[in-house]
């Protein structure tokens, strides 16, 4: 089963399509923890999200369940949709989705093509997202990947600072991972979390590693910046 995801930024809201090889297949799914039986609800058409939740679902045969299940997280968080300022604007080679690919609420695969990351050569990614009006935070995260065959590693550290009026910024929190080469290929949220506080700007950086151990450029990849 594979799915189609779309953002519409001006309602704040994802939309999901549901496939399968098979022609006119029977496909149901459950919301939240439910567990994919035989009261789950026949697709019929995309599905819409407004708030965060947890998608499941199936193939049927004979009102049962078959093959591998479909299991994703629609995150609608705070940053969703707002307005993003970047210090230096990812490569032209990889921008995502566009200017606000790190807030669409779409999540990149652990390949590093497939349209939803924007990725940095030799140059810290660094952001400020504009939450609009003060909101109460404490948490946030952003999605990160690892492909040591393709020149692409993990960020060093992640540093988040929060301001009130976007020139003046105190940092809140910050992870450090030091460089492991036994991680060939994969994705890592890097967590911040820190007591809730308001606070309107969220400024995040993510240190690049700039050299990789044979001594060429190293590129910084990501997918989503999430605000909670």
């Amino acid at each position: 089963m594979t799915s189609t995801l779309t953002t519409n930024l001006k309602d704040k809201s994802i939309n999901i399509s549901l496939e399968n090889e098979f022609p006119n297949p029977d496909i149901r799914y459950v919301l939240g923890d439910k567990n994919i039986d035989n009261k789950a609800i026949k697709y019929t058409d995309a599905l819409d999200f407004s708030e965060t939740t947890i998608l499941k679902a199936s193939l049927f045969k004979h009102d049962k369940p078959i093959g591998k299940s479909y299991i994703d997280t629609i995150n609608i968080h705070k940053a969703f949709g707002k307005a993003l300022t970047f210090k230096s604007t990812y490569s032209k080679d990889y921008q995502g989705d566009g200017p606000l690919s790190m807030a669409n609420g779409i999540r990149g695969s652990k390949n590093f093509g497939d349209g939803h990351w924007q990725g940095w050569l030799e140059e810290d990614m660094e952001v400020v997202i504009d939450l609009e009006k003060p909101q109460p935070i404490k948490e946030v995260s952003i999605g990160t990947l690892q492909n040591l065959e393709s020149g692409i590693y993990f960020p060093t550290a992640v540093t988040v600072s929060i301001s009130d009026d976007g020139t003046t910024y105190e940092e809140i929190g910050k992870v450090e991972r030091k460089f492991n080469i036994r991680t060939k290929k994969d994705i890592i949220n890097f967590k911040i979390k820190f007591k809730e506080t308001n606070t309107r700007y969220v400024k995040v950086i993510a240190t690049n590693l700039k050299k990789a151990p044979n001594d060429a450029g190293a590129w910084l990849f990501v997918d989503e910046l999430l605000v909670h």
